[in-house]
């Protein structure tokens, strides 16, 4: 038995979820993670999805770590699991190509293929495949289109036949060396130690977890999301908006931009004078944005007299003039940061998530605005009731997986690499990530 924490941390909030992960019920086939605790705590130090006052971000880590404990009446947490992204998660698009002669493509082809028992093992490191100048960094290696022949280009190759080629893009996350040693300060000071792959054989171990992966993993495996039409995650956060685009079950590309619900909140502040936490009262108590009615809404301002202690707006005149001009602003902006990648027009529809979700009527306005459809997501499980815990609910969805996958392995061929010490250690490093994210 083992207690694993899953932590989401944002600008405003960490999003945490402890479960007790039982190795025994996987050999059973039960459920093997058993939930033990959920909930959201406050954010100390961090600013736009970055450390900015380092004290007080370690204090809020070390807090939250004992009051997880506390209640949950556990003596320690044997794996730490943290979802990165937004600016703090890089990608990157490399390829590699073999030269086959007919081949049919099957899952035992493309895994032989990868895990190094064709030739993998023999092929020149800059053949490989191009990595970021700081390897070290990498998180996740993910494949997200084929194509066979140099012509044909499919998210889905098995049952195809090559002639001459068969050819994968991959999309590889990495994370910021910066932001990796300053997140990961706090842990290390209480004995934890980094590794870049998931993994049960240690205790004291924190790794990371990219969000372009837990929001694919939130919305259902791979065999069911293949067979939907092409669509996207919005996830509408406190500091940042970021869309990541899905095609036949595997995530393609993922854009993002520096706008996200404090703005839309400043501007209430501002415009009626009063605090973050009050204008976001009213922004929930307002009901449903789309609808124009001659409702009135009380408030507390921040300076109050001692005749006067709330104002009141007129709905309507409140989202023509405040609400919906931020809205506008930020469809655009995230409409033309995924024109730049991807044709959007081609896109069914596009899954809401993240605090923005929780405003009525938020996915009608970007739906004008964007001219397709948008829905708010669908809670699988009643635990994770909270557009806020999507990422998190994917977080323990890719950990599942991966654990799955691990168990039927059981054990992995050996590479065998190049001489050249240096390509070595860059091809065992990426078959690791070959290993634990491809399949």
């Amino acid at each position: 038995m083992k207690n694993v924490l899953f932590l989401d941390l944002g600008s405003r909030n960490t999003k945490y979820a402890l479960f007790k992960f039982n190795e025994e019920n996987i050999k059973n086939g039960n459920d093997f993670l058993e939930p033990i605790l959920i909930g959201i705590e406050d954010t100390g130090g961090i600013s736009l999805g970055r450390v900015v006052d380092y004290y007080e971000y370690e204090n809020s880590v070390t807090n939250l770590l004992k009051k997880v404990k506390s209640e949950s009446n556990i003596q320690s947490i044997d794996n730490i699991l943290l979802s990165v992204g937004g600016y703090n998660l890089y990608t990157t698009i490399s390829s590699f190509k073999e030269e086959v002669n007919n081949q049919e493509i099957t899952t035992e082809f493309i895994q032989n293929w990868i895990s190094g028992k064709a030739r993998i093992g023999r092929i020149e490191t800059q053949k490989f495949v191009a990595l970021p100048e700081e390897y070290e960094n990498i998180i996740s290696i993910l494949p997200r289109m084929y194509i066979i022949d140099s012509i044909d280009r499919t998210y889905n190759p098995f049952g195809l036949t090559a002639k001459n080629s068969i050819e994968v893009e991959l999309l590889i996350c990495s994370v910021g060396t910066d932001y990796k040693k300053t997140i990961l300060k706090p842990f290390e000071k209480m004995s934890y130690e980094f590794t870049d792959n998931i993994s049960l054989n240690q205790k004291n171990t924190v790794c990371f977890l990219p969000n372009i992966v837990n929001y694919s993993k939130a919305l259902g495996s791979y065999k069911i999301l293949k067979d939907y039409p092409p669509f996207a995650i919005m996830d509408f956060g406190y500091s940042t908006t970021e869309v990541i685009i899905i095609l036949e079950g595997t995530p393609y590309t993922r854009v993002y931009i520096k706008r996200g619900l404090k703005n839309l909140l400043k501007d209430i502040s501002f415009s009626l004078g009063t605090d973050l936490n009050e204008a976001e009262k009213i922004l929930i108590n307002i009901g449903d944005i789309q609808k124009k009615d001659d409702e009135y809404i009380n408030y507390t301002p921040i300076f109050v007299s001692k005749t006067l202690t709330k104002e009141r707006v007129s709905k309507s005149m409140l989202i023509e003039t405040v609400i919906y001009p931020r809205i506008e602003e930020i469809a655009k902006l995230i409409k033309a940061a995924v024109l730049n990648v991807f044709n959007i027009s081609i896109l069914s529809n596009i899954i809401i998530v993240g605090g923005g979700a929780k405003i009525k009527g938020i996915n009608k306005i970007f739906s004008n605005l964007f001219e397709i459809k948008f829905s708010v997501f669908e809670f699988p499980d009643e635990k994770f009731n909270d557009y806020q815990l999507v990422n998190l609910y994917g977080m323990k969805e890719h950990f599942s997986f991966k654990i799955k996958e691990e168990f039927k392995r059981n054990k992995y061929p050996t590479l065998k690499v190049v001489n050249n010490m240096s390509s070595r250690n860059i091809i065992e490093r990426v078959w690791q990530f070959f290993r634990n994210y491809f399949f």
